[in-house]
């Protein structure tokens, strides 16, 4: 199932903190990198950072609405 995942980096953003560490709890049990941003605005500036410093982008980034 999750055979082309192992070396995606995945920004993961939700306000809410328990989701966050939901999802950072099963994202790690599958050796998944990742990232967590708790607002709009923090993803924002994780991606400008990665594309300011040249760091591979995110490949998926699961958001909640």
């Amino acid at each position: 199932m999750l055979t082309h995942v192992p070396d995606s980096k995945i920004l993961i953003v939700d306000d809410t903190l328990g989701n966050l560490l939901s999802m950072g709890a099963l994202f790690e049990q599958f050796n998944l990198k990742f990232s967590l941003a708790q607002t709009g605005a923090d993803a924002i500036r994780l991606v400008k950072s990665r594309l300011q410093f040249r760091e591979p982008m995110f490949d998926i980034i699961y958001m909640d609405f």
